[in-house]
């Protein structure tokens, strides 16, 4: 077994060649990464065997081998070359270099070339004849060349191949993950508008059936009108009617009229505040609004929604904030921040218990700060940062679409080129608090 001299300014190949050496016996005594440090090296360990590259920093390996055969003639050097460095091997070897190692290196080759160097008793038997009138070495060498070129040309044609057919296989792969991406995003704007729709839906319903009761109660006093109006009426024909009789009538008059008035107005309130948000809800359209109005107008169609609970809500805005905005999107996320508190922050709330829920505006230089807050039971640690993503919903099978607080989002980011962030203790509350920007002319007090 040898002691060796690996001289290579390439760290992997250095390392290579270490490996199969080693592995077959042989003990790697030395490295070097020029033909300068080589000599030196050569100098200091006199290894059996020294593994030459070709072309390195500082001094090459032709030099390299001038300068160490010249000062150690009995040194045993094999160049390690590769496939254009013909011309320097040939060069190597005039200046006694005992062999050459084409790359690619496998073991076979390093192993066969280092026994024939090492086992030859005669150094000239291992090395190669270059006044060889027959040029059998070089015809060998050439042959060699040309076989390791023709399976590197055969490789480099079957991996072009190989990569070609992964590159389709890639465009083919990335085709249909576009199409997935596009019909995924399809499937989810129809479900935003389905959910809006729902709400939409659901609001009209509800308020349909508060329409209900006063417009009942006028009905019910009106007939009841009717029916004394024809009393009287007899009564003032047979000329029977009496003066008590007559004042008792009149204060009936003056009690429902007073009622009729009463559920008149509130019926027509909710038709207006249906009329109102129902219209913004379904378009786009941009206008001018009193903030405290539009939140209160949007809290009565919610009536029907917060009826079903004791409730207590607080809006804390200057009634001179007037801006021009999209009504239909601050609608859409008072609605769907108030259902959100419902059906999540109370949703295990016994009937004594109250829901609170606080609006606080204020006017920046250049921004409305929009506030909103409930004292419900909070939203856990580990949920907090996907409260925002579509489709995430605590409530699965019991209602629940997560839609609702993605909707506020797309909302607040896109169509009114804000910002909000949830901050929420479990067991105190959950707050958001929206920073929208306008310009100095889209709102003023």
């Amino acid at each position: 077994m040898a002691n060796i001299l690996v001289v290579d300014d390439s760290l992997i190949m250095r390392k290579n060649l270490k490996v199969i050496l080693t592995e077959h016996g042989h003990t790697v005594i030395g490295e070097a990464t020029n033909g300068l440090q080589a000599y030196k090296e050569y100098e200091r360990l006199h290894p059996d065997l020294v593994t030459m590259d070709i072309t390195m920093p500082v001094m090459d390996g032709i030099k390299a081998v001038e300068k160490i055969m010249k000062s150690f003639p009995e040194a045993k050097i094999i160049m390690v070359s590769g496939l254009d460095q013909k011309k320097m091997v040939f060069e190597a070897l005039k200046n006694g270099a005992k062999h050459y190692i084409m790359k690619p290196i496998t073991p076979d080759k390093i192993l066969y070339v280092l026994n024939l160097v090492l086992n030859s008793n005669n150094l000239e038997d291992s090395s190669i004849n270059l006044s060889d009138t027959n040029d059998d070495a070089l015809n060998n060498m050439w042959l060699e060349i040309k076989e390791s070129k023709d399976e590197i040309v055969d490789l480099n044609k079957s991996l072009e191949e190989k990569i070609e057919e992964r590159t389709e296989l890639l465009e083919e792969t990335n085709r249909k993950l576009k199409e997935t991406v596009e019909e995924l995003k399809m499937t989810q704007d129809k479900l935003l508008l389905s959910e809006k729709s729902a709400a939409l839906t659901q609001m009209i319903a509800g308020i349909s059936h508060e329409i209900n009761t006063p417009v009942g109660i006028c009905i019910t006093a009106m007939s009841n009108i009717a029916e004394k109006n024809s009393e009287i009426k007899q009564s003032y024909n047979s000329g029977k009617i009496r003066k008590s009789e007559f004042d008792r009538y009149l204060n009936l008059v003056d009690e429902t009229t007073n009622l009729v008035l009463l559920n008149l107005n509130k019926a027509s309130d909710l038709i207006r505040s249906l009329k109102q948000v129902a219209v913004d809800q379904s378009s786009e359209i941009k206008r001018s609004f009193v903030m405290r109005n539009y939140i209160e107008d949007v809290l009565l169609s919610l009536k029907p929604e917060l009826k079903k609970h004791k409730h207590t809500i607080a809006v804390n805005c200057d009634s001179n904030i007037k801006i021009c905005s999209y009504p239909g999107a601050f609608s859409q996320i008072i609605t769907n921040l108030v259902m959100n508190t419902l059906i999540h922050g109370y949703d295990n709330i016994n009937k004594d218990d109250e829901v609170k829920i606080n609006f606080n505006v204020t006017k920046g230089v250049d921004s409305l700060l929009f506030e909103y807050s409930d004292e419900g039971k909070g939203i856990a640690k580990e949920y907090q940062d996907k409260i925002f993503d579509a489709f995430f919903t605590t409530k699965r099978g019991s209602g629940g679409t997560g839609l609702g607080l993605n909707i506020v989002y797309n909302i607040i980011t896109q169509t009114l080129n804000g910002t909000i962030k949830c901050e929420s203790e479990p067991g105190l509350g959950t707050a958001f608090i929206i920073n929208i920007p306008f310009e100095e002319n889209e709102y003023n007090s």
